[in-house]
């Protein structure tokens, strides 16, 4: 059976990680995992839920970037016994994986980016 999983891109991480942090019951079976390019907020949420794990992808030096949100998850993920990965990427593109975005396209670390999340995804 196909799971999915929730990924936020930007200010839209906001959705999918607010329906992980409301729960299994939220969705039947759960989210398998949370995968935030480039931020995630902790949305008012006190505790990251136990069992949902989580990776955070950012550019070093993302404008956008909040580093506070960034360690607040971390731990609160660690916290509830969650894996959680972060990864810095090099440069200052908040959406360095959009090739059609050429002063924030980096194509070296959209790949690594992206090999991280399919080993993620398929390892869930």
């Amino acid at each position: 059976m196909a799971r999915s999983h929730a990924v936020g891109c930007g200010d839209a991480g906001e959705q999918p990680a607010q329906a992980a942090l409301e729960g299994p019951d939220q969705l039947g079976a759960g989210w398998p995992g949370v995968i935030s390019f480039a931020g995630l907020e902790m949305l008012g949420v006190d505790d990251w839920p136990a069992g949902v794990p989580v990776q955070i992808h950012y550019a070093l030096d993302d404008q956008q970037r909040r580093q506070e949100w960034a360690d607040a998850l971390v731990e609160s993920a660690n916290a509830a016994g969650a894996p959680v990965d972060m990864f810095d990427y090099r440069g200052s593109g908040h959406l360095f994986t959009d090739a059609s975005l050429p002063k924030e396209y980096d194509p070296a670390s959209a790949e690594l980016l992206w090999e991280r999340v399919v080993t993620f995804c398929e390892g869930r």
